[in-house]
């Protein structure tokens, strides 16, 4: 029937909300919420001092998470790991503080790089997201270990990039002023997903249920969500490519922006663990 795999859905979303809720407040409190804020905590405050058990605990939640469908993506989980293992490497060989920051830096470039499948990406976050520092004696590493990570996947996996862009022509100087309303959209919508986050954030932390719930109650509503429009589940990757090709109509990418915004809000607000770059 038709009903049947979206109510589905909703079970395996609430169920995995479930066991995220109990792992992060159990044994893998160490994954709490999107990952890249922590690593740059950890690098401007901590010295790159990351505990090895963030890897694990951030593998086993977001893998949950993403894997049943919930509305984040893999990008900030696998900044995570990645950092948390340069971290503990240098921590092992009992580096200095300043290697250790480093030395996360290089972890968090060769996940971002491995993840799109693209180098310099890759690079640019790291230096200017995690270090803050373009010195040659970090940028030279950081650049090694994000060619390393995408060849590394291009041998395991393979290798394309993340997004199919549709050939298109030079813009027209008359399709400078569109661009420029999109922009401001872009960075209206962008202010208000940031308002709507810590709101759905703040409200679930405030919430007097049980932690262990929380996670689940947010996979419920991105369960609702999705009964009108699945294309708000996972990382958001399907959908993005569809919008660059031009195979999707305009009233479902409006409802879209709406409709992921929230369930994104739901996902990581929630407790459950996820990245928010896509």
């Amino acid at each position: 029937k038709a009903w049947a795999a979206p109510v589905a859905q909703l079970l395996a979303l609430v169920l995995v909300g479930l066991v995220v809720g109990v792992l992060v407040n159990t044994i893998a409190k160490a994954a709490r919420g999107h990952g890249v804020p922590y690593i740059m905590a950890s690098v401007a405050i901590r010295g790159g001092r990351i505990p090895p058990r963030v890897a694990v605990d951030t593998a086993l939640t977001a893998g949950a998470c993403i894997g049943a469908g919930g509305s984040a993506g893999p990008e900030g989980p696998i900044v995570q790991i990645g950092s948390t293992i340069g971290s503990t490497i240098g921590q092992v060989l009992g580096m200095s503080t300043q290697r250790l920051r480093i030395l996360a830096a290089c972890g968090a470039a060769g996940g971002m790089s491995a993840i799109f499948g693209a180098p310099l990406a890759g690079v640019m976050f790291a230096v200017e997201v995690i270090l803050g520092n373009f010195a040659v004696q970090s940028l030279s590493p950081i650049v090694i270990s994000s060619v390393l990570a995408s060849v590394t996947h291009q041998f395991f996996v393979a290798w394309e990039p993340r997004f199919h862009i549709a050939e298109h022509a030079f813009i027209h100087l008359r399709e400078v002023p569109i661009i420029l309303v999109l922009g401001v959209l872009a960075a209206g919508v962008a202010a208000l997903f940031i308002r709507v986050f810590y709101v759905v954030e703040d409200g679930f932390q405030r919430w007097r249920i049980p932690n262990v719930l929380k996670p689940a109650v947010g996979m419920l509503g991105v369960g609702v969500i999705a009964m009108f429009f699945p294309g708000v589940l996972g990382g958001g990757y399907r959908t993005i490519s569809a919008v660059l090709e031009g195979h999707m109509g305009v009233e479902l990418m409006g409802a879209l922006v709406v409709g992921k915004l929230l369930a994104t809000c739901f996902t990581v607000g929630s407790g459950n663990v996820g990245g928010l770059f896509a």
